[in-house]
């Protein structure tokens, strides 16, 4: 690997998640996964619902996202999640109880079909890597 890397923040509406430099990162994006590395191109883009995965030379890190946006320019990644967590954080029966909670969601009208739909997303995602 070269010397570059790629300075990434991961924040979400109630924290900062991470901040640091890697070699690479993996992202979902709302219509596939994409892989950044150093002089990547800019682009500003939708997140979908899955792992995005951080490597540096110290392994990997991953985080399950939620939705939200990217902007990548001159290797610094900026990932402004709806919602991120940590796979080891998230248990069985947490997963299950989102899964439900958001099964169970009413309202009438597109915004609240479409929050439902999303919240759903999110947790199918969860249940997919939960421990």
């Amino acid at each position: 690997m070269s010397d570059k890397k790629l300075h990434v923040s991961i924040v979400t509406p109630s924290k900062e998640f991470y901040e640091g430099d890697v070699e690479y990162l993996q992202i979902p994006m709302h219509d596939g996964l994409i892989g950044v590395l150093p002089d990547h191109s800019a682009l500003m883009g939708v997140l979908g619902f899955g792992m995005l995965t951080l490597h540096d030379e110290a392994g990997d890190d991953h985080f399950i996202i939620d939705g939200g946006f990217i902007e990548i320019n001159k290797n610094r990644v900026t990932v402004l999640a709806n919602s991120a967590a940590q796979p080891k954080y998230i248990t069985r029966e947490m997963a299950e109880k989102a899964y439900n909670d958001a099964a169970e969601m009413s309202g009438s009208g597109e915004v609240a079909q479409k929050r439902k739909e999303e919240a759903m997303a999110a947790a199918r995602t969860r249940l997919r890597y939960a421990r």
